[in-house]
């Protein structure tokens, strides 16, 4: 988690969508974000997302994650994990 914080902040990322997070067992997402003292928001099925700004909603299944980045200005991410090649029955 401290290399992905570091990544992240060199970057100088605002949102990150993570995939995968639950690498060891336990969820990689929420200590990043704790890490940067950002805000968190577990998606399901090892996505989430994480944000400098205040996560104010998100879309009924959180595929879509609202995010205020001022006041009165919202704005709507959507993190997804793709399969890591086209299988049947959904080929791309």
């Amino acid at each position: 988690p401290t290399d992905l914080a570091n990544a992240v902040k060199t970057a100088g990322a605002d949102v990150v969508g993570m995939q995968e997070t639950d690498g060891n067992g336990e969820d990689v997402s929420k200590e990043v974000a704790k890490l940067l003292g950002w805000n968190h928001l577990q998606q399901g099925g090892r996505t989430a997302v994480i944000s400098r700004f205040p996560i104010v909603g998100a879309t009924p299944r959180k595929w879509g994650v609202f995010l205020e980045i001022k006041p009165e200005t919202r704005i709507c991410v959507f993190n997804c994990h793709f399969a890591p090649a086209p299988y049947q029955p959904y080929q791309l």
